[in-house]
């Protein structure tokens, strides 16, 4: 697949996006493939009951792997090329498509960086976004109307922002650490250390889907401490219930759910 030069887009900022890329929806014969099903918010669900998409997980080694996500329809919505799935490494071109087929957006990473032209249409191919990245890092950025038109430019990706401090994850961590009340038990027992939570902030900007990443190893922990340890647990999980409403996070414009995790700690001062 070949990448278009920059001077030739600069030109053409409404050619039609199927006519530059063509979707990569077959998997290598004899590839390993693991499949998974997820909802609406991206949480992974144990079969495909459900399901608003499917990711497609096909090897060809141990680290390097292709994963393909779907619609519920079975059309190909994404591929993104890992050359290290482990750390997460992406390096080829990704992409991404609307279920009509159409192609969505484009991009390029070499060894994890993006690198050249990231590439935003709209439904109809029309070109909606220009960022041009050298080593990871953007270079120059320019955004169109849907008829074409030059438009302020706005950030692609916008985190949650939280209503306190600095509105990031120290912010977030602070506000559940404050909310949280040592338990008796926990204390007694002298247990300290640090718990990671996970949770999702919706495109409206409330908190839901709050869980304990990983949980407690029941085989250190004898019936009482345990259950200090469970107590400790669910102190987290009130504290990030009780969090205030965010404003949400954005991509390409539109309120999006964002999957947050961050660890909180406990100290015995």
């Amino acid at each position: 697949m070949k990448i278009l030069s920059l001077v030739v887009l600069s030109g053409i900022t409404g050619l039609s996006a199927l006519a530059q890329t063509q979707p990569r929806d077959s998997v290598r014969a004899g590839a390993r493939v693991e499949i998974a099903y997820f909802d609406v918010h991206n949480q992974k669900l144990s079969s495909a009951a459900g399901a608003d998409h499917r990711v497609e997980t096909s090897y060809t080694d141990s680290l390097k792997a292709a994963v393909r996500a779907y619609y519920s329809s079975g059309k190909l919505r994404s591929y993104t090329p890992y050359v290290n799935i482990k750390r997460h490494f992406v390096h080829g071109r990704f992409l991404e498509y609307y279920e009509d087929g159409q192609l969505h957006l484009q991009g390029d990473f070499i060894a994890n960086k993006r690198q050249g032209d990231f590439l935003v249409y709209y439904p109809d191919g029309q070109l909606r976004r220009r960022d041009h990245y050298e080593a990871g890092q953007r270079t120059a950025g320019e955004c169109f109307s849907s008829d074409g038109q030059p438009v302020t430019y706005f950030e692609y990706e916008q985190k949650p922002v939280y209503p306190a401090g600095d509105g990031g994850s120290l912010a977030v961590v602070t506000a559940i650490q404050h909310q949280i009340h040592y338990p008796t038990e926990a204390l007694r027992y002298r247990l300290a250390g640090t718990i990671k939570v996970k949770f999702v902030v919706d495109a409206a900007g409330d908190v839901r889907d709050a869980s304990v990443v990983g949980g407690v190893d029941e085989t250190k922990f004898a019936g009482a401490t345990l259950d200090a340890v469970r107590q400790m647990e669910a102190e987290v999980l009130k504290a990030v219930r009780g969090l205030e409403r965010f404003r949400p996070g954005q991509r390409d414009g539109q309120n999006v759910s964002v999957a947050f995790s961050v660890p909180i700690s406990f100290k015995i001062q």
